[in-house]
Order: C-alpha cells, then structure tokens, then sequence
C-alpha cells in the first residue's frame, strides 16, 4: 500500500461510505533512515505483534531511545498496515484520544466525540474512539510517553482485547505486559551513531567505544555529545579530555543521588537519569555559548508540553511573549545542535533536555507569569455560558498540565488562578477527587498571599466547596461557603451577583443535607437578586428557578415547584435550544411533579421528549434512558 492513499470501509457506517486515510493522524514517520540500530528491538516487537498481541509496551528510562524505537517501526513496517495513528500522551489516556483532531476527523467522530466531552463524557469519548479503531482492518497505534502507571493499568484490558496493534513507550513497569525493554545502545551502534553526527572526528573504534562508555551508550548523550563536537569542530583528543576532566571528575556527577519518585522510574533508573541530566547539562554549558535568543526559546519550549511537536506559526506567537526576536533561525540552530527535534512541520524538545533547561537556565515562575496568565485564561470554562464549547477549551488543557507540573509548589495569584481553572475542567469531566487535589492548592496559594476576608480567597473558598459537594463532604463544604459568604457581604453588599452565587451553592448543600428552609431562604434571595442583576430570561434565572423549584417539589410544594420549572424550561429553550441537557432536566423534572399531581398525559409528553434526548446522546441502556422508560410506563 502506497503511503498516503485511501481505504474505503463501511463497518461502522452503513449508510454511507467513508473514506479513512491511511494516516489517521498528523506526524507519522516514514522514513527511518536517520535512526541506526535498534534492529534486534524491532524483531522483537514485529514477532510479538505476529502473535496476535495486540499490544507491545516499549520500556525504558528516559532518552534511552524509545520513541525512536517506535518510530522506526511505524516507518519500517507501516506499509503492512492499512492504517496508522500516531498519539503522544501529555497528561492521560483519554485526553490523548479525544484531544487529537485529525485522528477524530478521519475516522468521522469529531462530532460525536465533541458531544460526549460537552456531556461531561469524557471516558465514553475515550472507549468510541477506541471503538472506531478497533472495527477497522490492520491499524497500528503508537502511544507515545503514556508513563502514567495507575492510567496503563486502568486499560490494560481494553488494550489486550483490542483489534489493532497498539504500540506503548513507557518509562512505566507495569506487570503482565508484554515488554520490549529498550536498554543502551550496543557498542558497534553507539560507534556508528556517534560517526554518522560528527564523521570528521578522527580515532579508532576501540578509543571511540571507551569513550562513549562513560556517556552510559545512552542515545541522547552520544546525539548532544556528537552535534556538539561537530559544530564546535573538537578533535577526538579535546573530546575526550573534556570528557574526562568537566565530566568524569565533576562533583555533581559524583554526589549522592536523592530519589525523587519521578517520571516512573525506580530508585537506580532516577540515579542514572540525574547523572544524565547533568551530564546534559555540562555539554551544554562547556561546549557552546549559545545566544541570549536561543536560550529563551530553550525556556519557553521548556513550558510547553514535552515531546509534543508544535509548528512555527504556533511557536511564533509563543515565544513572542518572552520578546525572542529571530525565533526561525534559532529554531534551525538548535535542531542542529540536538536541543530541539524537527518532526515534520514541528518542533519538539525531549522530556530530558526540558528538565535540564527547567534546572540550570533560570526557568521560573517569574519568566512565565504572562504565559501562565494566558493558559489560564484559555481552560477557562462557564457551564452557564452557551458560547462555551467544552471540547475546545480542553483542546488547551495540556498547556495547563505542563504549567501546572512545572508551578505547582509556586505562591503567585497566577499560578492560584491557573489551579482553580485546571480543577474546575477536571471536574467537568467527573474527576472531582483530582479537581479538589487542584482546587486546595489554588486556596492555599491565595490564602499565603490575601487577607482573610480578600475576593480572591472567597472566590477560591467557594470552587473549593463545589467539589467537596460533589465528593460529598457536604461538612467541609458548608463550611467554605459559609466562610465565603462572610467575605462577599463585607466586599460586596447584599444584592450583589457574587453573593447570589455563593447563597446558591450553600443552597444546594443545605437542600442535600435536608436544611429545606435553609435552603429555600437563600434560593429565594438568589432568584430576586438574579432577576435584578441579570432579567427574566438570563441563564442564571432558570437554573435559579430549576434548583428553588426542586426544593419545594421536596417539601410537597407541587404547585409552586411547577411554576418555576415551567419558567425554567421556558427560558432554558430560549437560551439553550431543545437538544441541551439542561432543556431535558427541567422537562424531567416538571414532569415528575405532573406524575406527584395526577397530569400523567402532560407528564408523558415531557418524559417522551426528554427520553429521546437521553436516547440519542447516553443510549438505550444508560441510567437516564432506563429511569426515564420507567417513569413513562407509570404516565400509562
């Protein structure tokens, strides 16, 4: 098969035919001439996958060669396949199917896929993706950096049932998996690769393999070591007493090496991965001087998701924030140099290369205070606002996690705000525990930085809550509230829209304790202030009405529950239009109280109308469809 031409299939899509590209996504490799070696590997991994297992996992400590390993298969064997796919995993699993826009538009999903992650479906996006893959013949997927151990383990099944050949780099040692363990380079390929980068250096292959010895055969350091050389113009005997005397006898080479439980690794792959960032870092400081540009384009694609590639457009309007002046020119001179990959169109720095720049060249929270800022502005979402597309905000989250990573420990309001933005998109996803892990952290900062009583400080007291309530820690909750509440009536005054939030998500937590009149105290109080703040018909109003009317429907109110869930629904298809969740919740709900008062064939009417939109979007079988056939089958 030719690369780049077209297969057509019909197995998920009876209807119509669907043309699915050979390269399912951006970035394939199809050329592996550059890449020595690794041929014993490749065996391995084409014998494994010949015997129908469906998944290899590629192991070994960083920059050691995996993702060459896998990249030389795709571009050596992807020809057997009809279909190839190429994913590189920054935070989980799931986001690395369902963030990938050219992988969703040739299988034809982005559509679907964008409506579960607007529903807060973000493991049903994952598993139909997964799905589509899986119905179509002879596809390989590489799963680039995927070193979340809990996440691999989490679907090892689902990779070991799988139809297509799925191809997994790890720095992860997760058991019953079959491995293909990437160690370092063989003697003869760690000679060839180091003369194939820097062919003027004259010595014979025995003073060469002494040499490369000391630099543990790993593959990066012989590829910074020789593009170094080479462009620096050394002779193998300035090399080696280089070597010998920066490196060797170096006393943070030689120190005792704390295990710090990163990146996956165990307690001797972390000590060799430090002394490998060190001896990084000696290369970069003793056999070049790069420019003040060059070294802020290290930086700022040090805080960009690693092993990611980004194009120059993109990386243009990036390091414009840090003032880099001739960003294309120094692009190409650190390729060459080996601090940067060219992949493509794209430039990426490896996971190695970006701790060293992190560590030795001042990258701190201060040099990315504007840019944190902005990600933080961009993972901003408001589930009230329908011009919010949850899909496209967290297109954006992997540039939050990366800040997130890099700052987390940091005490700035920007680093605060950056947490509560990423908690509250973890949450929309139904990772409430991780979203409140964010979320406390955010609070923390702001309370080391505020008084007391400060907007800022009510304002994460408040987001903090919002997950405990969905934890159910409805104690830890109330407080919060309670607490932020206090705060905003002293800044605010009583009619303000922020009081009128932070009363209704005390209210839901007293509804939820069973505090009805607590609760209705402040619903009331939230929906005359929201009616004058915002109108009849704002959003605000109608989930006012919808959480108030839910109350009373408890307290055996039926006809003032009616009213306002009328109302709700009113403004709600105003607002939302019929095929929204919030429209189908306020028809359920006003239903339920028809059934409570005897208007079963009103009732119907809604249930029917709310079903379909539960069919359509959650399926036969989920929850919502089956309590909602029920309830219908009662209005007979």
């Amino acid at each position: 098969m030719i690369i780049g031409d077209t297969t057509y299939t019909n197995n998920y899509f009876p209807d119509r035919e669907v043309k699915i590209p050979h390269l399912l996504s951006n970035n394939i490799p199809t050329n592996a001439d550059h890449i020595l070696g690794r041929d014993t590997e490749l065996t391995t991994i084409s014998e494994h996958l010949r015997q129908h297992k469906p998944t290899v996992l590629v192991n070994g400590i960083g920059g050691i060669g995996k993702t060459s390993v896998a990249a030389k298969y795709m571009a050596t064997f992807g020809n057997q396949y009809k279909h190839l796919a190429w994913l590189t995993v920054q935070s989980s699993l799931e986001e690395a199917f369902t963030n990938d826009i050219a992988l969703l538009t040739s299988l034809d999903i982005e559509q679907k896929v964008r409506q579960l992650i607007e529903k807060q479906r973000l493991t049903d996006a994952f598993k139909l993706v997964v799905h589509q893959l899986n119905t179509l013949d002879s596809t390989l997927v590489v799963l680039d950096n995927a070193n979340g151990l809990e996440d691999l383990m989490t679907y090892k099944s689902l990779f070991d049932t799988a139809k297509c050949h799925y191809l997994i780099t790890s720095r992860a040692q997760p058991q019953e998996w079959t491995v293909v363990p990437i160690d370092a380079l063989p003697e003869d390929e760690a000679v060839a690769l180091f003369r194939k980068l820097a062919p003027l250096v004259q010595t014979t292959d025995e003073a060469l393999k002494s040499l490369l010895s000391k630099l543990f055969y790993h593959t990066l350091l012989i590829e910074l070591v020789a593009k170094a050389v080479a462009n620096a113009g050394f002779s193998f005997e300035e090399l080696s007493s280089m070597i010998q005397t920066k490196f060797i006898h170096d006393a943070t080479l030689n120190e005792e090496i704390v295990y710090k439980g990163k990146h996956g690794d165990n307690y001797d792959n972390e000590a060799k991965r430090t002394k490998i960032e060190e001896y990084i870092w000696l290369i970069f400081s003793n056999v070049k001087d790069l420019g003040d540009d060059a070294k802020l384009i290290l930086k700022g694609m040090a805080l960009l998701p690693v092993a990611m590639p980004f194009d120059r457009t993109f990386l243009k309007e990036h390091l414009a924030l840090f003032e880099v002046k001739d960003v294309v020119p120094n692009l190409s001179l650190l390729v060459e140099w080996g601090w940067l990959h060219k992949e493509g169109k794209g430039f990426k720095m490896h996971p190695l290369v970006a701790d060293v720049v992190v560590k030795h060249l001042n990258l701190n929270v201060s040099f990315a205070e504007v840019y944190i800022t902005s990600v933080a502005e961009l993972i901003g979402y408001d589930d009230a606002n329908p011009r919010h597309n949850l899909f496209a905000i967290n297109k954006n989250k992997p540039l939050a996690d990366r800040l997130g990573y890099l700052f987390f420990e940091e005490n700035t309001e920007g680093v605060s705000e950056l947490l509560d933005k990423l908690g509250y998109l973890e949450a929309n996803f139904d990772f409430y525990q991780k979203g409140a892990y964010y979320r406390e952290r955010a609070l923390k900062i702001a309370e080391s930085i505020f008084d007391e009583n400060h907007a800022i400080v009510a304002e994460r007291q408040n987001n903090l809550a919002r997950m405990y309530h969905y934890l159910g820690k409805y104690d830890k909750a109330t407080q919060l509230l309670e607490m932020a509440l206090s705060s905003d009536f002293k800044n605010f005054g009583k009619e303000h829209s922020t009081v009128a939030e932070r009363q209704n998500n005390l209210a839901q937590v007293y509804r939820d304790l069973g505090k009805y009149d607590k609760a209705i105290q402040l619903l009331e109080a939230v929906l005359a202030s929201d009616l004058k703040n915002y109108g009849q018909e704002h959003p605000y109003v109608s989930m006012c009405q919808n959480n108030l009317a839910t109350v009373y429907q408890k307290l055996g109110k039926y006809e003032q529950a009616a009213a306002l869930f009328k109302a709700a629904l009113t403004n709600g298809l105003k607002n939302f239009g019929q095929e929204h969740p919030n429209v189908a919740l306020y028809q359920w709900n006003l239903a339920e109280v028809y059934i409570n008062t005897d208007r079963k064939s009103e009732a119907k009417i809604l249930l029917q109308q709310a079903y379909q939109y539960f069919l359509k979007n959650f399926g036969l079988t989920h929850s919502y469809s089956v309590n909602i056939q029920t309830l219908i089958a009662d209005t007979e």
